[in-house]
Formats: structure tokens, sequence, C-alpha cells
């Protein structure tokens, strides 16, 4: 069964590879903003790992206003909640640390420390080492939560999945088209361009030859894409034609266009080909559910208590 086991989880497999950090490890201000039953969360630790979370999803945070990173930080702070409920919950039980978990946290902190560009942002936005080793140590206790839940739950029937896709067959009809294009700025030279490739010329080196956009160096291959993720008018063209087929010229927001179908599918996809698929998301979907049904109940034993608007 598989699922993303929330956000702290998905940002360590990530972050084996990627991840740095430096700068101070000790901070001048520590507010708190929420309890958890006798454990508290500090602005600081909400702010590094709001940080951190940014860093790992590539956000742009020149780009963010400061009422969507608010936003970011009040998601961040329930994630943290949850960390330290899972914390609770096993506190006493000394088989979710392995005996090597400082060592394995410092040679996390060991492969952090050797990224220079992601040293440059945590020393910029002051995540700490200390930090990045408590973020570390919580996964143990994240993954043998969602382990647990796991266990517990029923398997999803054949019959489950088969019902599934059943009611709802919108999902999967297949509606897609294989194409290349050729972008030019002025209609006469398109027109030009049209008359060689009627004429015999090879659509990939007349791309490369005169296309405008970032596909001529591969010869204009647009790959397979479905309704609605084109400009309206080159999607009405391109759905248009059949495997194997030029359009006329295409006027678009973008310039001129000569599009070639290369592939078209279009009808249902078969319960074989996405029982798989399926199976996962209604997986998924029990797995979330018993994780809130548990998060919910432990929140109201343990106590969580916010300090800080």
């Amino acid at each position: 069964m598989k699922f993303i086991k929330t956000v702290s989880l998905l940002l360590i497999l990530v972050m084996s590879f990627t991840l740095v950090a430096c700068g101070n490890d000790k901070k001048d201000v520590e507010i708190p903003i929420a309890k958890v039953g006798n454990l508290e969360i500090t602005q600081d630790e909400l702010d590094q790992y709001t940080y951190l979370y940014c860093f790992i999803q590539g956000v742009d945070l020149s780009s963010v206003t400061e009422e969507n990173l608010e936003y970011i930080k009040t998601m961040m702070l329930e994630d943290l909640i949850s960390l330290n409920i899972m914390k609770i919950y096993y506190e006493g039980d000394e088989s979710i640390l392995p005996e090597d978990y400082q060592e394995s946290a410092d040679k996390f902190i060991e492969t952090v420390e050797s990224q220079e560009s992601a040293k440059t942002y945590m020393e910029k936005y002051k995540i700490t080492n200390q930090a990045l080793t408590d973020f570390f140590i919580s996964q143990y206790y994240s993954v043998a939560f969602f382990d647990e839940l796991e266990a517990g739950l029923p398997g999803i029937t054949d019959e489950e999945v088969k019902a599934y896709f059943d009611e709802n067959q919108d999902q999967f009809k297949i509606d897609e088209v294989t194409a290349k294009h050729i972008l030019v700025e002025e209609e006469e030279l398109a027109e030009e361009i049209l008359v060689k490739l009627k004429d015999g010329a090879d659509f990939g080196e007349m791309a490369a030859q005169y296309g405008t956009d970032s596909t001529a160096q591969n010869g204009g291959d647009l790959g397979t894409f479905g309704r609605n993720s084109m400009d309206p008018d080159f999607e009405k063209a391109a759905f248009a034609l059949n495997p194997g087929e030029l359009s006329d010229v295409v006027k678009t927001q973008f310039g001129y266009h000569i599009i070639y179908l290369t592939d078209k599918k279009q009808g249902m996809e078969t319960f074989e080909n996405v029982k798989d698929t399926i199976l996962a998301k209604l997986e998924n979907e029990v797995l979330s559910q018993a994780y809130t049904d548990k998060i919910k109940d432990l929140r109201e034993e343990v106590g969580v208590e916010y300090l800080s608007e």
C-alpha cells in the first residue's frame, strides 16, 4: 500500500540526496506558538520548517507574497503538531529509534553540508543543523506511525476496484493526440514551409531550420497531450487531424503553426490497464482517512493549544 505519508515523510526522501544545512545553531528568539501535550513549538521552529519545505518543493520565496507565506506556515504548523503527537504517542517505545539513529543523523548533516547552493539558502533563512537533525529523527516516528496504521487496515477487494471503475467511467476516457509542429512569426513563411512539406521535405529538418520555439531542436516534437492543454485554436486543429496528416497554417497568439499528427487515441481505458492505479488510489484514500481519524483522536487525548494567532 502506497501513500504520501504527510509532507514531512515526503521531504526526507528528497533531502537524503539534495539537502544541506549550515548556519548558527543558536537562535535569539524562541517564542512559543503552540503546545502539544508538554511539548512546545516555537515561532523559530515553524519558520525553519517552513523554509525547509519551500526549499524542497522548489518554491521561489521571492515570488511568494507575505499572505501566501503565512498560509504555508499555517499548513506547516499542523504538520509539526502531528509530528509531535506521534513522538508523544511512541514515548517510551525504544523500538522506534534504531541504535545508530544519532550516527545516521550525523551522516545526514555531513551530506547537507556538502552542497554549496543549498548551504547558501540555509544560511540565508537561518536553518540550523539542529533543526535538520530534529527533522531527520522525527521521520522514524512518522514511518512507524503509518506502518502501524497500514497494518490495521482491511485490504481493498477486487470487487471494490471494479466498482470504482464502473462508477467513474469519465475518469478513464482516452482523448489525446501526439503531434509535432513548426512555429514561425510570419504567415507567408509558414505557407512556404507548408508547400515544401507537401512536396516531401522532412518535417523534423524543417522544424529545426525554421522553428522559433524550444521544440525546434527536437524536430518540433510536442509529445502527447489531451484536451484543454494547448491554445484553443491549436488544439482544435490538432484534434481534427488523423495520424500522418498535416494541418493548414494555424494562427494562434504565439504565431503561425504547421501541425503534423503522429498518433491519436480516443476511447476508454481497459480495466486491466487501470486496475492497479485504482487500487493504489483507494488504498491511499483509506490510509489517509485512517491517519486523519487517528490524529484527531490523539489531538484530543494529548491536548493541543495554540498560543499565538
